[in-house]
């Protein structure tokens, strides 16, 4: 999920980021502009995070 954060680098233009799935090791690939997702491929791709949300920024000296 860290790679998503790249496309804050480029603001306005179409990011596309390729990585292997940390599961099964196949390519995952995701295609963004700003926060709209253009593309992704497989269709059938999904994120996990262990955290709840609520719980991101507690203990976080960047967010505190």
């Amino acid at each position: 999920m860290e790679a998503l954060a790249v496309r804050w680098l480029f603001p306005g233009r179409e990011v596309t980021i390729t990585t292997p799935c940390l599961d099964c090791g196949e390519s995952v690939t995701i295609k963004m502009r700003d926060e709209e997702i253009l593309s992704i491929d497989p269709e059938t791709a999904v994120g996990y995070q262990l955290s709840p949300f609520v719980q991101w920024r507690e203990g976080s000296g960047a967010f505190n």
